[in-house]
């Protein structure tokens, strides 16, 4: 098994209020600026990241 495959990412919004933990590899990293994105993010871009075999767990913050 190779490092890519067990790597854990952690991440959380800006209060705190929601964290999470993502485990395995991402495939696919984009910067869009497509309009819907920008309507999404408020901002000039969004980044997407994609995987279609990783883990998310939510840490905290879930309903």
């Amino acid at each position: 098994m190779d490092e890519a495959s067990t790597a854990t990412t952690a991440g959380s919004c800006l209060c705190g209020g929601i964290a999470f933990e993502i485990s395995g590899p991402f495939e696919a990293f984009f910067l869009c600026h497509c309009s819907r994105c920008r309507k999404d993010t408020g901002s000039a871009h969004a980044a997407n990241l994609f995987s279609s075999t990783a883990k998310l767990t939510w840490l905290s913050g879930q309903d």
